[in-house]
């Protein structure tokens, strides 16, 4: 970054280059917003997908309680891939 900046000044001695070293900066401020904003949805995502696998696991559990522990799941699934 220190570096980009003393080619900017050594650069930004006419109107052009002071552009151009402009928008380097803005586009490396936007490429670290846009990964910390993908960074914050993909953790929002990683939890919610946390909190089903805990939901479904109580479900789980629930139901072997309910219908005892020689329940099986494969043929209660072929039975809903038939309908």
């Amino acid at each position: 970054m220190t570096i980009l900046k003393l080619k900017g000044w050594n650069l930004a001695r006419d109107h052009g280059s002071l552009h151009y070293v402009f928008f380097c900066y803005l586009g490396i401020i936007w490429v670290f917003s846009y990964k910390n904003d993908v960074e914050c949805h993909l953790e929002k995502l990683l939890e919610s997908e946390k909190e089903d696998g805990q939901l479904l696991a109580k479900c789980v559990e629930e139901l072997m309680k309910r219908r005892g522990g020689g329940f099986i799941f494969s043929k209660k699934l072929m039975h809903l891939e038939e309908l």
